[in-house]
Formats: C-alpha cells, sequence, structure tokens
C-alpha cells in the first residue's frame, strides 16, 4: 500500500452551519427538495412529527444506553 501525502487544497466555499436546528427545516425549506431523496424527506418529516408529539428518547438516555451496549468510555 502506498502512502500519499497528498495535499488538498484550502478551500472556504464550505459553508457553516451556526445554529445545527437551522441545517434542515421543513417549514423555510433550507435544504432544496431536489437535494435530498424523497424517502429522506419522508423520514425526517416523520421524525419530526414523532418530536413534536414528544415521542423517542432524550438524547442523554439513548447516550447512555449506547456506552452501556457498546461497552464505551
Amino acid at each position: 500500500m502506498e502512502n500519499s501525502n497528498k495535499k488538498y487544497p484550502k478551500t472556504d466555499s464550505i459553508s457553516k452551519v451556526e445554529e445545527p436546528a437551522t441545517a434542515y427545516n421543513l417549514e423555510s425549506k433550507t435544504i432544496a427538495d431536489s437535494e435530498l431523496h424523497p424517502v429522506l424527506l419522508q423520514l425526517l418529516e416523520i421524525g419530526l412529527k414523532q418530536s413534536e408529539q414528544d415521542l423517542g428518547k432524550p438524547h442523554a438516555q439513548v447516550m447512555a444506553e449506547m456506552k452501556l451496549k457498546y461497552n464505551l468510555k
């Protein structure tokens, strides 16, 4: 296997998201529908509806379960 030390040009074209919650917003269509697979859009809509109904588990609980399940620190 070849050890490659390729240098990639630095680019400023990567956009930064200041607020993670605004990465995708179904109300304002922050990301154009054509940029996402239709199944992904459906799953996002389902997830948001479940979240609005307080279905699911809190992030802290999920992380605690993953740490136990996979013996992580």
